[in-house]
Protein backbone atom coordinates (compact mmCIF):
# COMPACT_ATOMS: atom_id res chain seq x y z
CA UNK A 1 0.00 0.00 0.00
CA UNK A 2 1.38 3.41 -0.91
CA UNK A 3 0.24 5.02 2.34
CA UNK A 4 -1.78 7.79 0.67
CA UNK A 5 -5.36 8.23 1.81
CA UNK A 6 -7.79 10.90 2.81
CA UNK A 7 -7.00 11.92 6.43
CA UNK A 8 -9.99 14.27 6.74
CA UNK A 9 -11.95 11.69 8.83
CA UNK A 10 -9.12 11.71 11.39
CA UNK A 11 -9.37 15.47 11.80
CA UNK A 12 -13.12 15.22 12.32
CA UNK A 13 -12.66 12.53 14.99
CA UNK A 14 -10.36 14.74 17.02
CA UNK A 15 -12.79 17.65 16.82
CA UNK A 16 -15.73 15.75 18.23
CA UNK A 17 -14.09 13.38 20.74
CA UNK A 18 -11.65 15.60 22.63
CA UNK A 19 -12.52 14.16 26.04
CA UNK A 20 -12.76 10.51 24.97
CA UNK A 21 -9.39 9.60 23.42
CA UNK A 22 -10.16 5.88 23.30
CA UNK A 23 -12.99 6.61 20.83
CA UNK A 24 -10.63 8.66 18.68
CA UNK A 25 -7.96 5.97 18.69
CA UNK A 26 -10.43 3.15 18.04
CA UNK A 27 -11.98 4.90 15.06
CA UNK A 28 -8.58 6.03 13.83
CA UNK A 29 -7.40 2.43 14.05
CA UNK A 30 -10.34 1.39 11.90
CA UNK A 31 -9.36 3.92 9.26
CA UNK A 32 -5.77 2.67 9.19
CA UNK A 33 -6.99 -0.94 9.07
CA UNK A 34 -9.28 -0.21 6.14
CA UNK A 35 -6.28 1.34 4.36
CA UNK A 36 -4.18 -1.79 5.04
CA UNK A 37 -1.83 0.12 7.35
CA UNK A 38 -1.84 -2.57 9.99
CA UNK A 39 1.05 -1.39 12.16
CA UNK A 40 -0.54 2.04 12.50
CA UNK A 41 -3.88 0.36 13.18
CA UNK A 42 -2.35 -1.73 15.98
CA UNK A 43 -0.73 1.37 17.46
CA UNK A 44 -4.11 3.12 17.64
CA UNK A 45 -5.97 0.04 18.89
CA UNK A 46 -3.44 -0.35 21.71
CA UNK A 47 -3.98 3.26 22.72
CA UNK A 48 -7.75 2.71 22.62
CA UNK A 49 -7.36 -0.37 24.84
CA UNK A 50 -5.28 1.60 27.33
CA UNK A 51 -7.63 4.58 27.59
CA UNK A 52 -10.65 2.28 27.75
CA UNK A 53 -9.03 0.49 30.69
CA UNK A 54 -8.60 3.78 32.52
CA UNK A 55 -12.19 4.81 31.77
CA UNK A 56 -13.46 1.41 32.93
CA UNK A 57 -11.67 1.92 36.24
CA UNK A 58 -13.16 5.38 36.79
CA UNK A 59 -16.63 4.29 35.70
CA UNK A 60 -16.76 1.20 37.92
CA UNK A 61 -15.40 3.10 40.91
CA UNK A 62 -17.82 6.03 40.67
CA UNK A 63 -20.83 3.94 39.67
CA UNK A 64 -20.29 1.46 42.52
CA UNK A 65 -20.26 4.34 45.00
CA UNK A 66 -23.42 5.80 43.50
CA UNK A 67 -25.15 2.41 43.72
CA UNK A 68 -24.06 1.84 47.33
CA UNK A 69 -25.41 5.23 48.42
CA UNK A 70 -28.91 3.87 47.69
CA UNK A 71 -28.36 1.81 50.80
CA UNK A 72 -30.17 -1.52 50.34
CA UNK A 73 -28.59 -4.96 50.57
CA UNK A 74 -29.25 -5.49 46.86
CA UNK A 75 -27.47 -2.24 46.09
CA UNK A 76 -24.43 -3.29 48.10
CA UNK A 77 -24.32 -6.65 46.31
CA UNK A 78 -24.65 -4.96 42.92
CA UNK A 79 -21.84 -2.56 43.82
CA UNK A 80 -19.61 -5.50 44.76
CA UNK A 81 -20.44 -7.26 41.49
CA UNK A 82 -19.58 -4.14 39.50
CA UNK A 83 -16.24 -3.79 41.30
CA UNK A 84 -15.51 -7.49 40.68
CA UNK A 85 -16.22 -6.94 36.99
CA UNK A 86 -13.65 -4.15 36.83
CA UNK A 87 -11.09 -6.16 38.81
CA UNK A 88 -11.53 -9.11 36.45
CA UNK A 89 -11.18 -6.84 33.43
CA UNK A 90 -7.95 -5.30 34.71
CA UNK A 91 -6.62 -8.78 35.54
CA UNK A 92 -7.49 -9.99 32.03
CA UNK A 93 -5.23 -7.42 30.36
CA UNK A 94 -2.46 -7.45 32.97
CA UNK A 95 0.79 -9.35 32.57
CA UNK A 96 0.88 -9.80 36.33
CA UNK A 97 3.70 -7.33 36.86
CA UNK A 98 3.63 -4.70 39.58
CA UNK A 99 2.63 -1.44 37.92
CA UNK A 100 -0.10 1.18 38.12
CA UNK A 101 -2.71 -1.49 37.36
CA UNK A 102 -1.74 -2.94 40.75
CA UNK A 103 -2.56 0.34 42.45
CA UNK A 104 -5.86 0.56 40.57
CA UNK A 105 -6.72 -2.91 41.86
CA UNK A 106 -5.83 -1.90 45.43
CA UNK A 107 -8.29 1.00 45.24
CA UNK A 108 -11.05 -1.20 43.82
CA UNK A 109 -10.47 -3.84 46.49
CA UNK A 110 -10.55 -1.22 49.27
CA UNK A 111 -13.91 0.12 48.06
CA UNK A 112 -15.18 -3.45 47.74
CA UNK A 113 -14.15 -4.14 51.34
CA UNK A 114 -16.13 -1.12 52.50
CA UNK A 115 -19.15 -2.36 50.56
CA UNK A 116 -18.80 -5.83 52.12
CA UNK A 117 -18.70 -4.13 55.51
CA UNK A 118 -22.05 -2.53 54.66
CA UNK A 119 -23.34 -6.05 53.96
CA UNK A 120 -21.91 -7.24 57.31
CA UNK A 121 -19.95 -9.89 55.41
CA UNK A 122 -16.98 -9.41 57.67
CA UNK A 123 -15.03 -12.53 56.67
CA UNK A 124 -14.97 -11.56 52.99
CA UNK A 125 -14.29 -7.99 54.02
CA UNK A 126 -11.17 -9.01 55.93
CA UNK A 127 -9.93 -11.24 53.08
CA UNK A 128 -10.45 -8.39 50.62
CA UNK A 129 -8.52 -5.93 52.79
CA UNK A 130 -5.76 -8.51 53.26
CA UNK A 131 -5.50 -8.90 49.48
CA UNK A 132 -5.45 -5.15 48.94
CA UNK A 133 -2.76 -4.68 51.58
CA UNK A 134 -0.56 -7.45 50.16
CA UNK A 135 -0.69 -5.92 46.67
CA UNK A 136 -0.18 -2.41 48.07
CA UNK A 137 3.01 -3.43 49.89
CA UNK A 138 4.40 -5.05 46.73
CA UNK A 139 3.61 -1.92 44.73
CA UNK A 140 5.16 0.41 47.30
CA UNK A 141 8.34 -1.68 47.40
CA UNK A 142 8.89 -0.87 43.73
CA UNK A 143 6.39 1.77 42.56
CA UNK A 144 5.85 1.90 38.83
CA UNK A 145 3.30 4.15 37.16
CA UNK A 146 3.99 3.02 33.61
CA UNK A 147 1.93 0.62 31.50
CA UNK A 148 3.79 -0.27 28.33
CA UNK A 149 5.51 -3.36 29.79
CA UNK A 150 2.59 -4.43 31.96
CA UNK A 151 -0.39 -4.83 29.64
CA UNK A 152 -1.16 -7.68 27.25
CA UNK A 153 -1.77 -6.93 23.59
CA UNK A 154 0.62 -3.96 23.64
CA UNK A 155 1.37 -3.05 20.02
CA UNK A 156 1.84 0.70 20.42
CA UNK A 157 4.88 2.38 18.93
CA UNK A 158 7.84 3.06 21.19
CA UNK A 159 7.03 6.74 21.66
CA UNK A 160 3.77 5.94 23.51
CA UNK A 161 4.76 5.56 27.16
CA UNK A 162 1.81 6.68 29.30
CA UNK A 163 2.08 7.28 33.02
CA UNK A 164 -0.78 7.65 35.49
CA UNK A 165 -1.30 9.46 38.77
CA UNK A 166 -4.08 10.12 41.25
CA UNK A 167 -4.78 12.31 44.27
CA UNK A 168 -4.98 9.50 46.83
CA UNK A 169 -1.31 9.55 47.79
CA UNK A 170 1.97 8.52 46.26
CA UNK A 171 1.95 5.03 47.74
CA UNK A 172 -0.73 2.38 47.47
CA UNK A 173 -0.91 2.03 51.27
CA UNK A 174 -1.45 5.79 51.50
CA UNK A 175 -4.29 5.41 48.99
CA UNK A 176 -6.11 3.00 51.30
CA UNK A 177 -5.56 5.35 54.22
CA UNK A 178 -6.95 8.27 52.25
CA UNK A 179 -10.03 6.33 51.22
CA UNK A 180 -10.90 5.69 54.86
CA UNK A 181 -9.99 9.20 56.01
CA UNK A 182 -11.83 11.01 53.21
CA UNK A 183 -14.88 8.72 53.48
CA UNK A 184 -16.23 7.69 50.07
CA UNK A 185 -19.80 8.44 51.21
CA UNK A 186 -19.36 11.93 52.76
CA UNK A 187 -23.07 12.81 52.72
CA UNK A 188 -24.24 9.48 54.10
CA UNK A 189 -23.54 9.25 57.82
CA UNK A 190 -25.32 5.90 57.99
CA UNK A 191 -22.91 4.39 55.46
CA UNK A 192 -19.96 5.91 57.27
CA UNK A 193 -21.01 3.91 60.32
CA UNK A 194 -21.48 0.76 58.24
CA UNK A 195 -17.89 0.87 56.93
CA UNK A 196 -16.48 1.37 60.42
CA UNK A 197 -15.75 -2.37 60.74
CA UNK A 198 -13.62 -2.22 57.59
CA UNK A 199 -11.80 0.88 58.83
CA UNK A 200 -11.11 -0.69 62.23
CA UNK A 201 -9.79 -3.88 60.64
CA UNK A 202 -7.55 -1.86 58.34
CA UNK A 203 -6.18 0.12 61.29
CA UNK A 204 -5.47 -3.13 63.13
CA UNK A 205 -3.33 -4.72 60.40
CA UNK A 206 -1.48 -1.85 58.74
CA UNK A 207 2.08 -1.20 59.84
Amino acid sequence: HNGSYNNQPLKILYLFNINEPYIVYYNEGNIFYQNSQYEDALDRYTKALFYNLMREFELSLNMSLAIAVRGTSKDFRDACDLLDRSIEYSDSVSLGKICYISKMKVILLAIKAMTLSCLKDYEKMKKTIDEAYAIAKKYDANPNNSFNECIKFWYAKEDFKPFASDDLGQSAVDSINRLFIDKPYPAQEGLTQKILAAKNYWESIKK
